[in-house]
């Protein structure tokens, strides 16, 4: 009876050691380990400009669920402070860089909320440049106007300036600008810089342009003036406006006179026999229209010279003429000193005519 008792024993004890032994997994192969998830952002770091986007893609590994949330700087989906991110991973940075200008993208894994990738994004504004403004000129004088200023790298902060005065801005796209010229600056004439500047982080000021401030040409001098033949004379023909103009004229000279079309200044010897009057016509041009003409008289002086012969011959009782000619401008008139015959008078013509009373001859000097 002891002996079977003894062997049941045993037999229940080697099932429990059996048991024991399978359900430690002795001699089977161990269970595998989880796995651990990862996330990885690429790419890691980029440089942006406001208002521009930047593609993100989030790998998830060690599951296979590959959903991520996106957060900006801990902010769900971000701001207009730190720019935006959509659930596909498309970053808009903000149109203004934040401060500071590097914000964090997370991607999170929806397996594991522990797991996180990151990108650091450095927001900075571009250099701007201009390409062309209009209108590139303006009449002095004129109202309020609209520049419209085409370049690149343009962001809701850039200012527009012309010379050292800033101008009201307003931004319409990354490659267009306009900006408000007030009349008040407009009153000058003048060649002026346009430049458009972005504010740091990043930044900077664009090569100037040039806005020409003009104003028509006008004559402003004097309408006539005299010279003497024979004399060094010198004329100067003023004309005012922006560019400066040139000057030109038409009609016809005297020998010895020309006019520097740079200068204005008309001058020379007028040569001997140019006495006269005459009708010029001076041009001033700047390539502002309109040109300014001005109807000009010169007069060119000469002293008188007598050209007839220096003696003539009446007869007593019988009419005589002798007409004495001279040159010179204006036209001369003659008198006479010494003391004529009888009957005999001088014209202030030149023309010496009558008829010698009886008892006058001889000879008589007159000048």
């Amino acid at each position: 009876m002891g002996g079977s008792f003894q062997k049941v024993l045993l037999v229940i004890l080697s099932g429990l050691q059996l048991i024991f032994f399978l359900s430690c997994g002795g001699g089977g192969t161990a269970a595998p380990s989880p796995l651990s998830i990862t996330v990885t952002v690429s790419p890691r770091a980029a440089t942006l400009n406001p208002d521009n986007t930047l593609q993100l893609r989030a790998s998830v590994t060690g599951t296979v669920n590959s959903a991520v949330v996106w957060n900006i700087n801990g902010i769900a989906g971000g701001n207009s402070t730190v720019g935006t991110i959509s659930s596909g991973g498309l970053y808009t940075a903000p149109d203004v860089p934040p401060v500071p200008d590097t914000i964090a993208v997370t991607a999170t894994s929806a397996a594991d909320t522990a797991r996180t990738g990151t990108c650091s994004i450095t927001i900075v504004n571009p250099a701007p440049t201009i390409r062309l403004v209009s209108p590139t000129d303006i009449k002095a004088g004129s109202g309020d106007t609209i520049l419209n200023i085409t370049g690149t790298g343009y962001t809701r902060q850039s200012e527009a300036e012309l010379g050292s005065s800033f101008l009201t801005t307003t931004f319409v796209n990354s490659s267009q600008l306009t900006a408000a010229v007030p009349a008040a600056l407009l009153a000058t004439t003048g060649a002026f810089p346009v430049s458009v500047s972005n504010s740091s982080p990043g930044g900077g000021t664009s090569d100037p342009v040039t806005l020409t401030i003009s104003q028509p040409p006008s004559i402003t001098s004097a309408a006539s003036t005299t010279f003497v033949a024979g004399v060094a004379g010198s004329f100067s023909v003023i004309a005012t406006g922006f560019p400066t103009p040139t000057l030109s004229e038409a009609g016809t000279l005297p020998d010895g006179l020309t006019l520097n079309a740079s200068t204005g200044v008309l001058s020379g010897v007028p040569a001997a026999g140019t006495g006269g009057t005459y009708d010029l016509t001076f041009t001033a041009s700047s390539g502002e229209a309109p040109d300014a003409t001005q109807n000009f008289v010169l007069t060119v002086d000469q002293s008188p010279a007598i050209t007839s012969t220096n003696s003539t011959t009446f007869v007593v009782g019988t009419a005589g003429s002798f007409a004495a000619t001279a040159t010179g401008y204006p036209a001369p008139t003659f008198t006479e000193t010494g003391t004529l015959p009888s009957g005999v008078t001088l014209a202030s013509s030149g023309v010496l005519s009558g008829i010698p009373g009886v008892g006058a001859g001889g000879s008589y000097p007159i000048a």
